[in-house]
């Protein structure tokens, strides 16, 4: 923009001879002042961000200290007031203009990134990160792996009641076969036809004892039941 690519090839002497010198300049000299951060990646600027104010830093801080406190307000925004956003933007620029979902998680990756990244002027970068979707990517693979996951849990429980009705129905039939089906000649006969098992048999025989059916009997029943009744 400038036209000084040719003459200032490294960002370090451009810096020095032309942003910090316009800014000192400015300052000293006129009715406004800027500041600026440098966005990185890596170790390498690619971009600046700047924020121009009026030379009167006073009124700056007193307009802006005014507008921020204000009770019962909802603890995102008033995060985003602490950046030095004042009510009026935060109600004019940015809840009039951006869905409140988009403001939340721009917010949570502006956050995320304060921790690892020195921004000195916060509410710059908040807004400049809303208007030029400096997440957008983030935010819309965040969506995709949130949508998946409630896919995920839809079909897990789908699938569970579906299970659950089946095993219901299941005991229902099994409830109405013993009753119609379920004798104790058909009892023995399981038994009998169980004695090979070395596991299960000893298992009944010491159940029977105590007068009880045991678990692995009447599921063995209950198969037997199946086989000879169920399609009748």
């Amino acid at each position: 923009m400038l036209c000084v690519s040719d003459k200032y090839r490294k960002y370090a002497n451009f810096k020095s001879r032309v942003l910090l010198k316009a800014q000192e300049e400015l300052k000293k000299n006129t009715d406004i002042r800027f500041e600026f951060d440098e966005l990185t990646y890596g170790r390498k600027v690619e971009s600046i961000v700047f924020y121009i104010h009026s030379n009167n830093r006073k009124q700056v801080i007193e307009a802006t200290s005014t507008e921020t406190v204000e009770p019962g307000r909802p603890k995102r925004q008033q995060t985003i007031l602490s950046f030095g956003i004042s009510l009026t933007v935060l109600q004019s620029q940015i809840l009039s203009q951006y869905d409140v979902g988009y403001i939340e998680q721009t917010l949570d990756y502006c956050l995320k990134y304060f921790k690892h990244i020195a921004v000195q002027h916060k509410s710059g970068f908040f807004l400049k990160a809303l208007k030029d979707g400096f997440f957008s990517g983030e935010i819309n693979t965040s969506e995709v792996k949130k949508k998946k996951k409630q896919e995920q849990s839809k079909n897990y429980h789908e699938k569970r009641a579906e299970k659950e009705l089946a095993s219901a129905e299941k005991e229902q039939l099994l409830q109405k076969l013993r009753e119609e089906h379920q004798t104790s000649e058909l009892v023995e006969q399981v038994i009998s036809e169980l004695q090979n098992n070395r596991f299960v048999y000893p298992i009944i025989v010491e159940s029977r004892k105590n007068g009880t059916v045991h678990k692995y009997l009447q599921g063995y029943v209950d198969r037997k039941l199946v086989e000879e009744y169920y399609r009748q």
